[in-house]
Order: C-alpha cells, then sequence, then structure tokens
C-alpha cells in the first residue's frame, strides 16, 4: 500500500516538473494538494479497513491499532514520495 502510494505521487511530482507546473511558489501549492489528497485516501482507506476488520473479528482495539497504521502509512509515504523529487 505504502509502497504503490509513494511511487505514484513521485511520479505525479516529477512530471509535473518535466512539464514546468512545479517551480518556484508552485511547490507549497503542490505539497499542500498531496497532503490533502493523502489524508483523505488515509482516512477512506483507514475506515473500510477499520469497518472490516471489526465486522469479522470483533476487536475495537485491533481494528483501530491496524486501521490506525494502515492510515499513517499511506499518509508518510504520499508525503515522502512526493516531497523527495524536490528535495533531490
Amino acid at each position: 500500500t505504502g509502497g504503490n502510494t509513494s511511487s505514484q505521487s513521485s511520479a505525479l511530482a516529477i512530471q509535473g516538473m518535466a512539464t514546468g507546473e512545479i517551480s518556484g511558489g508552485a511547490i507549497v501549492r503542490f505539497i499542500k494538494r498531496e497532503l490533502l489528497m493523502a489524508c483523505m485516501i488515509a482516512l477512506i482507506l483507514g475506515s473500510f479497513s477499520w469497518l472490516r476488520i471489526y465486522l469479522t473479528h470483533h476487536d475495537l482495539l485491533g481494528s483501530f491499532v491496524v486501521s490506525f497504521s494502515l492510515g499513517m502509512i499511506v499518509l508518510v509515504c504520499v508525503m515522502l514520495g512526493s516531497c523527495m523529487p524536490i528535495v533531490l
């Protein structure tokens, strides 16, 4: 999950830099947009994983831990994937 989201956001950043869409002041706008998208993906994926785990195992704490960690993995990987091409 993290590898897929990271590679997709990295490809988006590289494409934006190649076309000139991401340069100068547009970097902050791009990072904000990617952060918002990462939060939405993490929230949706975390919610569905919590629901699925809770309905199948009836473990409230376990479903929370797994869904929270999955959401954080997606959030961190999207941000790293979009920032690394810009930094390098």
